[in-house]
């Protein structure tokens, strides 16, 4: 059976693990690797900024490098970090004798606070880390200090990777984070002649750290035997889904969320189990709900939780619809991931206001459903479909979460329930929101016992 990739980080320490070597073990185990970490310097830091850089002693980052490679058989290493030019001289000479492959993710200087590395420092690791990397990853920024180019245009930035490879002997270079106009844009140059360009619209999103998935990333794929092509574009994809779902832990910028792809699949797992449980109890008390039960059908929907859904396609639904059947209510198909897009459009619009929200299902509105309400102690909001703009109206998929918007500023917050008396050719319809399935069904149960209350009166 062959063994899981051992990642070797050689990097600084960064205590909200953003990025650094803690940050690196994070990405690394999330792709399937196993992390070990060789500390250079203490970061003193926040999601703010850098209050102040401790360099550890090089002959300690010497023993660490030697102590953990002389146990454990690295299949890549990564090198962030280095923060004076005789750790950058002890590091190069002993991950020379590793053999492994390098990616070297050259930091001089974070967003905010002194800089890392000094102007004879970036020079010991033009000349003495670079030739030796596998793949380099430097910011335009870094590219320009390494290689002198000033990166104005995609061929600037195509020209700064060559450079890298030709010039200074990296065997592949990823120039990283050129805007031009809504996109950004990253240059690979690989030492056999081939070049690819990494074009995608701007996140617009302040993340600390992504130049560290990123290597990171490149570094565990390149130990499972990809080649750098596919390292390179698979580890852009990774940290582009760490980014859209960063964590703002603090006041500063966002930290990367290092296991989205985990936790996403993690919860489409528990909420296919719930959804599955609700739609047993429906049926198991469809003469109780039926009443309810919209023309159109129902549906129950879950969302994995804030900030992991990236669309409709990551939420948990019936396929079908739940559809009443000679005095029964059966679902007419299986519990399945994007599935019932209105419910699910309906579910992300709330969730969006209000993280907590991460389920809805849809009944039939029934006269006197505000006042059950307010007997539960439920929240409903009443939203008029006329009032719907017509831009709004003429957009596919805009009028749920207009509906949902509606409500939340009516209420200041999201409803219980969002009902209305439908339009021309929509059938009135209530949407129940909750927690999770299990709670927006608890809801539901409640209205369809407040119903038949009303009925017998």
């Amino acid at each position: 059976m062959k063994r899981m990739p051992i990642v070797l980080s050689v990097a600084g320490f960064d205590p909200v693990s953003g990025a650094g070597a803690t940050s690196d073990i994070k990405t690394i185990e999330a792709l399937g690797g196993y992390g070990v970490a060789v500390v250079t310097c203490i970061a003193i830091q926040n999601t703010l900024g850098v209050t102040k850089i401790i360099p550890v002693d090089p002959s300690d980052v010497a023993l660490q490098i030697d102590t953990v490679t002389s146990d454990v058989a690295v299949d890549a290493i990564k090198i962030g970090a280095l923060p004076n030019e005789a750790i950058v001289d002890i590091v190069a000479e002993k991950v020379a004798k590793l053999g492994a492959p390098i990616v070297l993710d050259p930091v001089i200087a974070p967003t905010k606070g002194p800089s890392f590395l000094d102007r004879v420092g970036v020079e010991a690791l033009r000349e003495r880390l670079v030739p030796l990397s596998t793949v380099v990853t430097p910011n335009v920024w870094e590219a320009r200090e390494l290689t002198g180019i000033d990166i104005r245009s995609e061929s600037d930035l195509v020209r700064a990777a060559r450079a890298l490879v030709e010039e200074l002997g990296a065997k592949a270079a990823l120039v990283k984070g050129f805007k031009e106009g809504s996109y950004v844009k990253d240059a690979l140059y690989v030492d056999n002649g081939s070049t690819r360009v990494f074009s995608r619209r701007d996140l617009g999103i302040d993340v600390h750290g992504l130049g560290c998935v990123l290597s990171s990333a490149i570094a565990t794929l390149l130990a499972t035997g990809l080649p750098v092509a596919d390292a390179v574009a698979r580890g852009i994809d990774f940290a582009i889904e760490a980014a859209t779902t960063a964590l703002r832990i603090g006041r500063g910028r966002r930290c990367p969320n290092h296991l989205a792809r985990l936790r996403r699949s993690s919860s489409v797992l528990e909420s296919m189990r719930r959804v599955r449980e609700a739609v047993e109890t429906i049926e198991r008390l469809g003469e109780e709900l039926r009443d309810l039960v919209p023309e159109v059908g129902m549906n129950i929907v879950e969302a994995p939780p804030h900030p992991l859904a990236k669309g409709v396609e990551d939420c948990v639904g019936v396929e079908g619809r739940i559809s009443k059947c000679r005095g029964a209510v059966k679902a007419c198909g299986c519990v399945w991931l994007g599935a019932s897009s209105h419910v699910a459009r309906a579910v992300l619009e709330a969730q969006r206001l209000d993280p907590s929200v991460r389920a809805c299902i849809n009944i039939r509105p029934f006269p006197g459903i505000d006042r059950a309400a307010r007997e539960l102690g439920l929240t409903a909001v009443f939203i008029d479909r006329r009032e719907e703009p017509p831009e709004v109206r003429a957009r596919e998929g805009a009028s749920i979460p207009w509906i949902v918007r509606r409500a939340y500023e009516a209420c200041g917050r999201v409803p219980d329930i969002v009902y209305d008396s439908g339009d021309v050719g929509k059938e009135p319809m209530a949407r129940v929101f909750g927690r999770d399935v299990i709670d927006a069904l608890t809801k539901v149960l409640s209205l369809a016992r407040a119903y038949k209350r009303y009925q017998r009166r």
